[in-house]
């Protein structure tokens, strides 16, 4: 599940997920939008914050949906 899927269905912001996750919310709003690539430590926290729902595979199969200007 995507990122932005996610906090849509648990209705939350991404300011508020930010701060769950230690980040500031651009950081969430760049990872989103698809201008920042999440570190592997944060996509583990991603991961854990969401209880598994956002997960590594998730990131890996985002990443290939990129245009290659990306």
């Amino acid at each position: 599940m995507r990122l932005s899927e996610w906090l849509k269905k648990c209705d939350l912001k991404q300011a508020d997920f930010a701060k769950i996750v230690g980040v500031v919310p651009p950081t969430i709003s760049r990872i989103i939008k698809g201008s920042r690539q999440p570190s592997s430590a944060l996509i583990a926290e991603i991961e854990r914050a969401t209880k598994g729902k956002v997960t590594w595979e998730d990131w890996r199969k985002s990443r290939r949906d990129l245009p290659e200007s990306q």
